[in-house]
């Protein structure tokens, strides 16, 4: 197969998840802009909150990437059954993995701001933001193995759609919180 054929085919399949990638990145830098126009506090706040929710949140990026591997593996292989198969034990490892993070950072998020070095008034504004903020990790999950056993399967584009949406309602939302309520 001629190169350029190889490299279009490469960025027609890669674009989409380009894209999908700096659009759930900037969920992060949307929430921070909006929080550092409060305060050094409240940005203090948010940023050791994101990076928190960011180790949680690498747990579902690791079980996608095995997701998509297995997926891609069935789906190239012509075993449908077996795609399937993967994808379920992906959500239910995943709802695992949520669970956990959730239990974690909601339950825990004060304690935890403190051991990340978080100061008393620091953990007193980070506590609800990162307890808030993880509650939206199942949602995370589902879009993460979703988006995995759809790109395994070859589709790129759908999971790219859903993260425009998922950061548009992110950005209203997020606007919505900090400057109206």
């Amino acid at each position: 197969m001629p190169i350029g054929r190889v490299r279009r085919r490469l960025l027609h399949m890669a674009w989409p998840a380009m894209l999908d990638n700096v659009l759930q990145s900037s969920i992060f830098v949307v929430n921070t802009a909006y929080l550092g126009r409060l305060g050094p506090v409240e940005l203090s706040a948010a940023g050791i909150s994101n990076q928190l929710l960011f180790m949680g949140f690498t747990l579902f990026g690791g079980l996608s990437v095995g997701v998509l591997a297995q997926v891609a593996r069935a789906v190239g292989a012509g075993d449908r059954d077996d795609a399937v198969q993967v994808g379920w034990h992906g959500l239910v490892l995943g709802a695992a993995l949520s669970a956990l993070t959730l239990i974690v950072l909601v339950g825990l998020a004060a304690p935890v701001l403190h051991l990340a070095g978080a100061d008393d008034q620091t953990v007193a504004l980070g506590a609800p933001y990162l307890a808030l903020s993880a509650v939206f990790g199942p949602a995370q999950m589902l879009v993460a193995i979703f988006g995995a056993i759809l790109r395994g399967a070859g589709d790129t584009r759908s999971p790219m759609l859903a993260s425009v949406v998922m950061a548009g309602v992110n950005a209203v939302a997020g606007y919505l919180l900090v400057f109206v309520y």
